[in-house]
């Protein structure tokens, strides 16, 4: 018997040539994206470049290493399942007491985004995000590492375990090409994921309680349903580094620089030299637009329309100075 197969779609080519010239008409704003992330990254490596010229022998930190990937060799369980964890709880906490010092006391009051709000932060709403936060992070996120590890292990065979070929140190170019694909993933997943919260489905039993703070601060990076938390906030950051099967060290790099990036873009503060958080303040301002987190994807979706016909559109860039995003754009108009 033959098949019958319906006549192609004459609208399907020019449908593709015409996202294809989209993305292509956004590629200068994918350079500017990266290269701000660049930017974010310069200190870490900076400290990196600097620890490993004034080191006291040339093969000083080779050898501390060495010995610490013994111990890991001995310990996969507690380096592999619950360190990344810590670190980004330290990350987190350490962030998020210097943004409660600003938004206690008012110091940098001429930097938030939206000035007002906050003011004076109520302790009771903060209590409730402690508490919520501690269980992300100690029962929700080890549990989920420490379970990846497992399955991991399970899985793999004797020579992909093998830790010996992370013995050398890895470069700074691969930490950045690793770090820049791992950006990639998280965004490409997080605005997926985080579009699929927004469903009726999903948004009032599960994501409605992160947007309780429609002027958010720094620690609300994680306050979430556990759910959430899982899909939105662990899927997309722990993808990266599992598809490229990168070396432990960039690994815990990549977590110390993705939690503060995500409170950062939570504080309600625009800083000079910081990443900018008027794209995702405007997204808790209003729930219908700015899904992603480096304004790619919405770009490509267009789910910025909204966001680039707003006050919030023109004060979003990296500052290089001290005066206040508002004040310059004031003084332009």
């Amino acid at each position: 018997m033959e098949e019958n197969f319906s006549a192609p779609n004459k609208s399907f080519l020019p449908r593709i040539l015409q996202n294809a010239k989209h993305v292509l008409s956004l590629l200068p704003m994918i350079v500017t994206v990266y290269l701000q992330l660049f930017l974010y990254t310069v200190p870490l490596l900076t400290v990196i470049v600097l620890a490993r010229e004034w080191a006291p022998t040339p093969y000083y930190w080779e050898q501390k290493w060495g010995t610490t990937l013994a111990w890991i060799d001995q310990n996969r369980r507690l380096a592999l399942g619950f360190v990344p964890s810590f670190i980004a709880a330290i990350m987190y906490w350490l962030v998020g007491a210097i943004f409660l010092v600003f938004d206690f006391t008012g110091w940098m009051s001429k930097y938030k985004t939206q000035p007002g709000t906050n003011e004076p932060l109520q302790a009771p709403r903060l209590t409730k995000v402690v508490k919520c936060v501690l269980i992300n992070q100690f029962v929700v996120g080890m549990s989920l590492t420490l379970l990846m590890h497992e399955i991991t292990r399970l899985t793999s065979t004797k020579e992909q375990l093998d830790l010996n070929k992370f013995k050398e140190l890895p470069s700074i170019s691969t930490m950045l090409i690793h770090l820049a694909v791992f950006a990639t993933v998280r965004e490409v997943l997080n605005y997926y994921t985080h579009r699929l919260m927004h469903h009726r489905l999903f948004y009032k039993n599960v994501h409605k309680q992160h947007h309780m703070w429609s002027a958010p601060i720094a620690l609300i990076s994680i306050y979430c349903h556990p759910v959430e938390h899982i899909i939105v906030n662990a899927f997309p950051a722990i993808t990266g580094p599992i598809l490229m099967k990168s070396h432990p060290l960039v690994l815990w790099s990549w977590f110390l620089l993705v939690q503060p990036w995500s409170m950062i873009i939570h504080s309600g503060y625009h800083f000079p030299l910081f990443p900018c958080p008027e794209f995702h303040d405007f997204h808790h301002m209003t729930s219908t637009s700015n899904f992603g987190n480096l304004t790619i994807m919405d770009a490509i979706h267009g789910t910025d329309k909204q966001w680039k016909k707003s006050e919030s559109y023109k004060r979003s860039f990296t500052l290089f100075g001290v005066k206040p995003a508002r004040e310059i754009i004031k003084r332009l108009q």
